[in-house]
């Protein structure tokens, strides 16, 4: 009997103590747990990514992995609509002309406005629906008003993103539902808001719309960042394989910021995340200078040199005249670029107005280096192009084209008098550092 009450007092001992470690350990335990649990905005690593610059001065503010190759899913439609300004402004189609639904554009999977085939919309309101509600079957419709089919609009979409210097970008549709073959990276994206804003600024409010009227009904938008304020503007997008994505701007005290974000868990991980890289890209350039009164919020100040290529071979077939400011350099001076000489032909009357005696700039290449609302911020650039690629731009004639706008006048940065091989090769050296660069083929360009 004694035996037996030691052992019982024995096990409720050990019982006791057993009760008194459990807490002990569920709480190691699930501290330990914890501290397992993902706290980033992106736990699939293959698909996160963010950017971040200040498009005032060209600045890179935050990145993680930016020029990672990721599916851009409706991210996509920036393009979409990139190229219907194109269009709209070469009065090639005009927003109050009215498309037709296609049997295609009616099958596309929602999002989208859900109308049957043979029924028509005004492109104002397929454009709105692209914008604000990422609608498919409008970006399909677009595409076919446009290029007659998805497939060579979306031919057409990835040469104009390798033209403008998306160079990891290859479009494959015009909604941007998933496939492998489409992709892009988030400094691509940042690049193509960038001249969505500056190319077309315009058309730059549709892209800050929180609802629309399309075809007598108000569609409303998801874009939680734009409903409260954060951004003054954006796209988002979502597929399986890219996570929660997100491009958008913001402008404050007279600094524009553009950020791309990758990969998030969720949308509201995805929209914490980027609201706190853009304060921490504000305060980032607390001590940088603001532009002056009256200057561009969309110019881009210098970068640092690089060592030129050794390319001097491109510079052939130039315009007549043009040949002996070619500049000199060497692997151990900095690029030293010379005064162009500006051919018999030319006459310039003002900066940016040009008198042309022949066919001298109609017959070659031009490179485009962005557009401007102050001529002196046109000129910046125009040096800053000229200092980044010397030994191919140092014989082209620069020239900021005034053109008139809805918001004033815009000078266009332009390097003209080039053959193909040296602008295409001019702008690969300028996108690479950082700087919007477009070629313009012979007969694209006024002189």
């Amino acid at each position: 009997m004694r035996l037996s009450r030691h052992f019982i007092f024995a096990l409720l001992s050990a019982l006791l103590l057993a009760c008194l470690a459990a807490p002990a350990d569920a709480r190691n335990r699930n501290t330990r747990s914890s501290q397992r649990q993902p706290s980033s905005y992106c736990t699939v690593s293959q698909r996160c990514a963010y950017f971040t610059y200040d498009a005032t001065s060209g600045t890179v503010l935050e990145q993680l992995e930016p020029d990672k190759k990721i599916h851009p899913a409706s991210l996509t439609k920036l393009m979409t609509a990139y190229l219907l300004f194109e269009a709209l402004e070469k009065r090639q189609i005009s927003l109050t002309d009215r498309i037709r639904v296609s049997s295609h554009a009616s099958d596309m999977p929602a999002l989208k406005l859900g109308l049957r085939p043979g029924d028509t919309i005004q492109v104002e309101d397929a454009l709105e629906a692209v914008t604000v509600r990422s609608a498919n079957d409008a970006a399909v419709m677009i595409a076919e008003a446009i290029s007659g089919s998805e497939e060579a609009f979306a031919r057409r979409m990835t040469l104009k993103a390798h033209e403008i210097g998306m160079n990891r970008t290859t479009f494959r549709n015009a909604s941007g539902l998933p496939d492998d073959a489409q992709v892009t990276s988030a400094r691509d994206m940042a690049t193509l808001a960038y001249r969505v804003l500056t190319d077309y600024p315009k058309y730059r409010r549709y892209f800050g719309m929180t609802e629309a009227n399309v075809s007598g009904r108000t569609i409303e938008g998801h874009n939680r960042l734009l409903n409260s304020g954060v951004v003054q503007g954006g796209k988002t997008g979502y597929i399986r394989d890219s996570g929660y994505n997100l491009v958008a701007w913001t402008e404050r005290e007279g600094r524009l910021v553009i950020g791309s974000i990758f990969g998030g868990n969720s949308a509201s991980a995805r929209d914490a995340k980027l609201t706190a890289l853009l304060d921490s890209s504000y305060r980032k350039l607390g001590g940088l200078a603001l532009p002056a009164v009256g200057q561009s919020p969309y110019s881009q100040a210098p970068l640092p040199r690089a060592k030129p290529a050794n390319v001097s071979d491109l510079i052939e077939n130039v315009s007549p005249g043009l040949s002996e400011a070619v500049a000199v350099t060497n692997a151990s001076s900095a690029p030293v670029a010379t005064e162009p000489l500006m051919p018999d032909n030319v006459k310039e009357t003002d900066f940016g107005q040009l008198t042309v005696a022949s066919s001298t700039f109609s017959t070659s290449w031009a490179i485009q280096v962005g557009a401007y609302k102050d001529v002196a911020q046109a000129q910046q650039a125009l040096q800053a192009a000229t200092r980044r690629a010397p030994e191919l731009l140092a014989t082209a004639y620069p020239r900021a084209l005034v053109t008139n706008t809805t918001l004033g006048d815009l000078y266009r940065a332009q390097l003209i008098g080039l053959n193909e091989r040296a602008a295409r090769s001019a702008c690969d050296v300028l996108t690479k550092q950082g700087m919007q660069c477009l070629t313009m083929p012979p007969g694209n360009q006024p002189s």
